[in-house]
């Protein structure tokens, strides 16, 4: 693109100022005037904010007087007005850039020729990625994948796809392939998240996306259970822990002096006693953080803090509202009933989350001491839920009232979608909420810029390679609600 547009200097005028007096002079002038006002060297012209523009950004040019003395001084530029391919110019050298190209302003000024060249970057950008299958361990071929709701391409035989995106931002992704549940989700496309892989011999620079799909045969994956368990059978967003949480465990037994005024399974303020709560209390929490807990998140929470708290006799604690509370702290405690209509008959969780599905803290009241009881309590703390109560729940799970309990196959596979293939606050049938993207390297994974694929252009096994990405709150966080998970 060779730009020649006409521009004209606007007039600098200095003034000097001479000392003198009509009709004879000072006995103190001096006999010779010497003019010292600054001269002009040269003359340069700038465009502001940037000479390199993305499509849709705007610049003005401005003409700048260089002084002998180091002094500049500024000044308007005037254009012919006129619209090109890569740039629209108003008469006042206001560039707006249109489309992709480069070229140079050739001009004249009193001191001599002056150019400036103005950059129009290429439509943003390639995009590339991988479309995999969820539990399959195989690339998903032929998948239909849709960004910004305009460019559209298939995958090939190894799940990979390339397109262009004339669109930068974050832009909404569709993902459609027979045997999986169409998925949602965005993809943040601008040039700061280009990274270059060397791809089937080839070294492809562009913005990459990866997501795996969960498949609709529910011998891999039962979308039923998962929505049962983790959405109230579909009817919110899922939960979960985004940071890391402790456990504390309260020693002695507390004993409930206030029920809440419409449930008396459901103790608001109880009290410290000079008894011990049982060992068997601390042992379970214990066990159930080192070998339970990494198997309900796939070992994204893991080697999870477990400490004790011991009150003095007496102590009066009332239940806070979740503002209140320690955050990232799971707290367990064993209560009787007391002098209260405390019924003392249920153990429960009291989960605080936001509004974007991140638990801020939660504590487990334990009116039984039994490894089902404490387990069932703790899957509560993460995310777990019954709707229909214990024996409606579609397939075994930590759910169920079956004993002994365990964590199941199929509750080991909620805890890998819910906890490490999506982020909270995700929604039936497989939508991400808000902020959440599919960009791949993601932040906080493994990968760096530069990593060298194999032969076929696939990335690192994701189940086996790709870190626990603890960080799932999205845009916002909302704020904070309690839920009773009994």
């Amino acid at each position: 693109m060779d730009l020649r547009y006409a521009l004209t200097v606007a007039g600098f005028i200095t003034a000097v100022a001479c000392g003198g007096s009509s009709g004879g002079s000072s006995p103190t002038a001096p006999s010779t005037v010497v003019n010292t006002a600054p001269t002009v060297t040269h003359h340069t012209i700038v465009a502001t904010p940037s000479d390199t523009l993305e499509i849709g950004e705007i610049t003005t040019l401005t003409i700048t007087a260089h002084y002998n003395n180091g002094s500049e001084l500024s000044s308007p530029a005037t254009c012919n007005p006129e619209s090109g391919q890569s740039l629209t110019i108003t008469a006042d050298c206001v560039l707006t850039a249109v489309g992709g190209g480069s070229g140079t302003f050739n001009l004249s000024s009193p001191t001599g020729p002056i150019s400036i060249t103005i950059t129009v970057l290429a439509p943003c950008c390639k995009v590339a990625g991988w479309i995999r299958g969820f539990g399959l361990g195989e690339w998903v071929e032929n998948a239909t994948v849709s960004i910004g709701g305009s460019a559209s391409t298939t995958t090939n035989a190894e799940g990979y796809f390339e397109l262009q995106v004339d669109q930068a931002g974050t832009l909404p992704v569709v993902i459609e392939a027979s045997e999986y549940h169409r998925s949602e989700s965005e993809l943040t496309v601008e040039r700061s998240k280009m990274n270059t892989y060397h791809i089937a011999g080839n070294n492809v620079k562009a913005v990459f996306a990866l997501r795996d799909l969960l498949p609709t045969n529910p011998g891999y994956f039962d979308l039923n259970f998962y929505d049962h368990i983790i959405r109230e059978k579909g009817a919110r967003s899922s939960r979960r822990w985004v940071t890391m949480p402790t456990v504390e465990v309260y020693t002695k037994t507390m004993k409930c002096l206030e029920t809440d005024p419409t449930d008396n399974d459901i103790c608001t303020k109880y009290e410290a006693t000079a008894t011990a709560a049982p060992s068997s209390h601390l042992a379970y929490v214990e066990s159930i953080a080192s070998a339970d807990i990494p198997l309900l998140t796939a070992d994204v929470l893991n080697a999870v803090s477990v400490t004790t708290k011991s009150h003095a006799t007496g102590t009066i604690i009332t239940e806070g509202s979740c503002n209140t509370r320690d955050p990232n702290k799971i707290v367990a405690l064993y209560i009787t009933k007391g002098s209260s209509n405390f019924s003392g008959q249920a153990s429960y969780a009291l989960n605080c989350s936001y509004a974007s599905g991140a638990i801020s803290s939660s504590i487990l009241h334990f009116a039984w001491v039994t490894r089902d009881t404490h387990l069932h309590e703790v899957a509560h703390s993460l995310g777990w839920g019954h709707p229909d109560g214990y024996y409606s729940i579609p397939r075994r799970s930590v759910m169920d009232k079956v004993s002994p309990r365990s964590v199941t196959s199929w509750d080991k596979q909620a805890g890998r979608v819910l906890y490490k293939e999506r982020r909270a606050g995700h929604l039936t049938p497989d939508k991400d909420s808000p902020g959440n993207t599919i960009n791949y390297p993601k932040s906080f994974g493994t990968f760096t810029t530069g990593h060298t694929f194999d032969a076929l252009g696939m990335p690192p096994t994701l189940f086996t390679d790709n870190s626990a990405p603890l960080d799932g709150r999205g845009l916002f966080q909302g704020p904070l609600t309690l839920t009773i998970e009994r």
